[in-house]
């Protein structure tokens, strides 16, 4: 747990550097993340987006755009989980253990929202009692997970909150998605579903996933299999590997000593032949021999024998 005293250091440095946008040089709003796992504000996205295509501000990487558009690049929700905790921790009710209801101004109640005691998962927000009691049953909401939001500050749904934002609809906020597009392969919503994917053949998630499986268990078992026979590859490589360096660290001592012996032997010759030691009555240095004077020297020598 970070310290009360250490807090307002830590959202500066979050807030001034992590969630920042590179783009705007603003907080992260709907944060967006390209292939490149760089992350921008959905709206800067937009605006950088150029013939179906978008250049990244950090790493220049040109990824292409969705038919979509750059609201259907994936939502970093790790980003949203860290903005709503900064949000809250910066917030002075909350600070004060008085957090605000986020759907009494909407519904008519007092502008500030009343005291908030329970959290909605699904749509990240706090809510009073009468509006969490309202949420568990109005037929858009029924399906939220409402919990008490003394449990969700001690951080004790974290992971659950995480896993439902990431199965809701980028395009439709609230909207879970519940459909595979087999042609497609995407995810779908309900009106994702019922507008460019009403002429396609979609399945429920849960048939997908058990008409998937068996696939995708087959894929699974065929790269344990092939990871076995890298491995196996790998450690043959290695061992050749160490092999042919003996080898060349041999060959080096040969060379080396090969070469040590021709030197010796040049040096020998070079001493050897400063005179000539074959005699022959001559001791002219060899240096002299087969010169045009010394070939007419012998040829007078013959002539007078």
């Amino acid at each position: 747990m970070v310290s009360h005293g250490s807090s307002p250091s830590l959202l500066e440095a979050l807030s001034s550097d992590f969630l920042a946008c590179k783009i705007c040089l603003e907080q992260l709003r709907a944060p967006k993340t390209l292939p490149c796992l760089h992350t921008y504000c959905q709206d800067c996205l937009a605006q950088l987006a150029d013939g179906g295509r978008v250049r990244c501000p950090e790493c220049r990487e040109t990824v292409p755009v969705p038919s979509e558009g750059v609201a259907a690049f994936k939502t970093n929700f790790f980003v949203n989980g860290l903005l709503d905790l900064v949000k809250a921790r910066a917030c002075g009710d909350l600070r004060a253990g008085k957090p605000a209801c986020a759907l009494c101004p909407l519904v008519g109640g007092t502008s500030a929202g009343g005291p908030a005691t329970a959290r909605c998962l699904d749509c990240a927000d706090d809510l009073c009692q009468a509006c969490a009691d309202g949420h568990r049953c109005t037929r858009q909401t029924h399906t939220h997970r409402v919990v008490d939001l003394v449990g969700y500050r001690a951080g004790w749904y974290d992971e659950e909150a995480r896993e439902r934002q990431a199965a809701q609809c980028p395009q439709h906020p609230g909207e879970a998605l519940r459909f595979l597009c087999q042609p497609c392969s995407q995810l779908l919503c309900r009106e994702c579903r019922l507008d460019p994917h009403l002429d396609h053949p979609c399945l429920p998630l849960a048939e997908a996933v058990r008409a998937r499986r068996p696939g995708l268990e087959g894929l699974l078992a065929g790269v344990d299999n092939n990871l076995v026979e890298l491995e196996a590859v790998r450690r043959v490589e290695k061992e050749a590997l160490a092999r042919l360096r003996e080898q060349a660290a041999r060959v080096g001592t040969q060379v080396e000593e090969a070469a040590e012996g021709v030197l010796r032997a040049l040096l020998a010759q070079k001493q050897e032949n400063h005179l000539n030691p074959g005699g022959g009555g001559c001791s002219e240095p060899r240096s002299h021999h087969c010169t045009p004077a010394w070939v007419t020297r012998m040829k007078l020598r013959l002539k007078t024998k």
